[in-house]
């Protein structure tokens, strides 16, 4: 798509960016290994971090009275709306969400509920 003679500039001195910068990074990387293993630092993979933040976040309790207490404490009584509407029990909406959904989602509830009613009057 990009067949300007701008954006082929554009591209080369990009280029020539990624080329000279690639060189400092190195050099970066470079020194922080050699600092490493000064230090005896074992350098951890990405994966190690997050899973060791994750056990700090959320550590392992027995089940008992105090984790039941602060699980009911912790709830707030605010209604959750329901995934597919996204309509609260209150019949409010989230600011975000579209109009246009919000008024689809309240046709489909009326349709649903002429569906409802018409077959109990045929059943009974």
């Amino acid at each position: 798509m990009a067949k300007s003679l701008r954006s082929k500039w554009v591209r080369k001195c990009k280029q020539e960016k990624r080329v000279r910068y690639h060189k400092k990074e190195l050099a970066s990387l470079f020194k922080l290994v050699e600092k490493a293993n000064k230090n005896d630092v074992v350098v951890k993979d990405a994966a190690e971090v997050v899973r060791e933040k994750a056990q700090k976040i959320q550590p392992a309790e027995p089940a008992g009275e105090n984790s039941m207490e602060t699980t009911s404490s912790g709830t707030t009584d605010e209604p959750v709306p329901t995934l597919r509407t996204l309509i609260k029990k209150t019949g409010t909406a989230p600011k975000w969400l579209h109009p246009r959904r919000l008024k689809k989602s309240k046709t489909l509830k009326k349709k649903k509920t002429k569906t409802s009613t018409r077959k109990d009057k045929f059943l009974g």
